[in-house]
């Protein structure tokens, strides 16, 4: 470089230099810390040893058993005090309750004198009852919640799950998601795993989204042999539902639709192919925000007049399947105050109570009330039987044909409330001091004549919606082989349920292929299956109960037989079974 008419190397000055040192990386100045002697006099107990510079308790070092003891009995104080910060999280949540009262319930354990709480406030400033903690505690408790919960899947050779979306109040989806396992107890444990987003209610995404919470928790969809979810298409459908997308992955994964629901679905579809069904639904409803909302005072007063009991009228969800049935029996039970009220009301021209009281006094219409109850109470009952927790395989295609019977036989004989109505009905149409108007219906014919077209119409429509809500019941039917009441003598031992083994190997026991060519090969041998099958039968028979009374369920069973800690003998005796 030129400066000047003179050449000089760049670098070679003292303002290089200066450069130089200020590039250099400049040396950390290392503070020790030294002992003061005045912390002698704070501290009595502290002594100072100069040769190794470092602090001791004059105790301890004369005595270091007592030093190591007093670790131990500071460390299980400690340990202890958090037990009781976990628990008492734990306890919160269990129990529902806001976690803003965790500091409250703290303090009130503390006030008690429960001397583990109490250490929580031995270490000045950290009490441990801030939100932060609460939230810190709770998501341990959750790490290691979900640390058993997959231990204990992992240990159950199958499970089944349930799925059901919904939406939240910020109009979000989800689906949530349960599993059913077998314990290493032989427990049947059923138990919810997570809440998962979904982007919409599309089956694609609905699968996506179960295949995300099987994969944390570590379930292979080869183990899922169980599905259990709601009768829409986009769960159900084989083809383009859930249902059928499961199938792919394992086409042993059986679909279940929960019966109840399936029962409460024929008769809301009855509601929407009969018109006159949904025009009495409406009744009903009017009938409750009338006399519920403005009119129960003078209800009341005139039933205790009349010195009738009535019973409370019911209002109608959707979601509960039993209500419609409810409600159709408490008008019929309050029928006559209703009328005394809803006449008043109606000559006073209040317009709700002329419109029901013109309904309410046709033949039709009140016919029609007594035929749903009849209907909805043999519905019902089908539908409590199937709720219970007893509830055996062997009954549930007794039961649903007898329903079935029942329904078929009221197209040509009256129930129980029909009977009463007209037992009670006067040749002058007098029904509970009611004159019942016979006009004729907008069918042409009176209503007596209206009334038997829908008779027929409802009952034949209700049989084929049931009929077509449970078109296969024979795998549940087949589980009677693990359901000691069903067990006959040993007398007739040896061909009982033969058939129902069958029934069960041609879905388990056979190699499937599912939509897309892909073979899989049976969940169980067939041949050992039979062999092993009439030596389980007559175990199973030696343990069919505590007495002839009680019998054990199928869950009960598989716990007294089978399980890993008391019944390892018998699974080696019946691997295939």
């Amino acid at each position: 470089m030129k400066s000047d008419g003179s050449s000089r190397h760049v670098g070679s000055g003292p303002s290089s230099q200066c450069w130089e040192r200020a590039k250099a990386p400049k040396k950390r100045r290392i503070e020790t810390k030294k002992f003061s002697p005045g912390w002698t006099k704070m501290f009595p107990w502290l002594t100072y040893c100069q040769a190794d510079n470092t602090m001791k308790c004059k105790v301890c070092s004369q005595r270091a058993d007592s030093h190591q003891r007093t670790l131990n009995q500071a460390k299980a104080h400690r340990d202890n005090a958090f037990k009781v910060a976990l628990k008492t999280v734990l306890w919160l949540t269990n129990e529902e309750v806001a976690n803003v009262k965790y500091r409250s319930l703290i303090h009130f354990l503390q006030n008690l004198g429960v001397e583990d709480a109490k250490s929580l406030k031995k270490s000045g400033n950290a009490q441990y009852t801030s939100p932060k903690i609460f939230n810190q505690l709770l998501d341990a408790l959750n790490a290691v919640s979900i640390q058993v919960l997959k231990a204990a899947i992992s240990n159950s050779p199958f499970v089944g799950i349930g799925i059901d979306e919904s939406t939240d109040l910020s109009q979000e989806k989800h689906i949530a998601v349960v599993v059913r396992y077998v314990s290493v107890e032989g427990q049947v444990v059923t138990t919810f795993l997570k809440l998962e987003a979904i982007k919409d209610g599309k089956a694609q995404s609905l699968f996506d989204a179960t295949a995300s919470v099987l994969l944390q928790f570590g379930v292979p969809f080869s183990k899922v042999v169980g599905l259990g979810a709601d009768g829409v298409n986009v769960m159900s459908s084989e083809q383009n539902g859930l249902n059928g997308l499961m199938k792919v992955q394992n086409p042993y994964c059986l679909y279940v639709h929960c019966v109840c629901h399936r029962l409460a679905l024929s008769v809301s579809n009855c509601q929407q192919q009969i018109p006159a069904l949904d025009t009495l639904t409406k009744i009903i409803g009017s009938v409750y925000n009338y006399v519920q909302y403005s009119k129960l005072e003078r209800f009341k007063d005139i039933s205790a007049i009349l010195d009738m009991a009535t019973v409370k009228f019911k209002r109608l969800f959707e979601i509960r399947w039993l209500c419609l049935g409810e409600a159709v029996v408490a008008v019929i039970r309050n029928y006559e105050p209703l009328m005394v009220l809803l006449s008043q009301d109606a000559n006073n021209g209040d317009p709700t109570a002329i419109g029901l009281n013109q309904q309410l006094s046709s033949f039709k219409w009140v016919a029609l009330l007594h035929l749903v109850a009849d209907v909805l109470n043999t519905i019902n009952h089908l539908s409590r039987l199937f709720q219970h927790n007893d509830v055996s395989f062997s009954a549930i295609r007794g039961e649903l044909q007898d329903c079935l019977e029942t329904l078929n036989d009221m197209r040509q004989q009256n129930g129980p409330y029909m009977t009463s109505l007209m037992t009670s009905l006067t040749p002058e149409n007098v029904f509970k001091g009611v004159t019942l108007s016979d006009a004729r219906g907008r069918r042409g014919g009176n209503q007596q004549e209206v009334f038997r077209t829908i008779r027929e119409e409802l009952l034949t429509t209700l049989h084929g919606n049931i009929r077509g809500r449970f078109p296969r019941v024979d795998i549940l039917e087949a589980m009677q082989i693990f359901e000691p009441a069903s067990y006959p003598g040993l007398d007739r031992l040896l061909a009982w349920g033969n058939v129902h083994l069958e029934t069960l190997l041609d879905h388990y026991g056979q190699q499937e292929m599912n939509s897309e060519g892909v073979r899989f090969d049976p969940l169980v041998d067939p041949d050992r299956c039979r062999e092993e099958f009439l030596p389980f039968k007559r175990a199973v028979a030696r343990n069919l109960g505590e007495d002839q009374v009680h019998r054990y369920r199928p869950t009960e069973l598989f716990q007294h037989m089978f399980s890993l800690i008391d019944g390892q003998g018998q699974r080696q005796i019946f691997p295939g079974v």
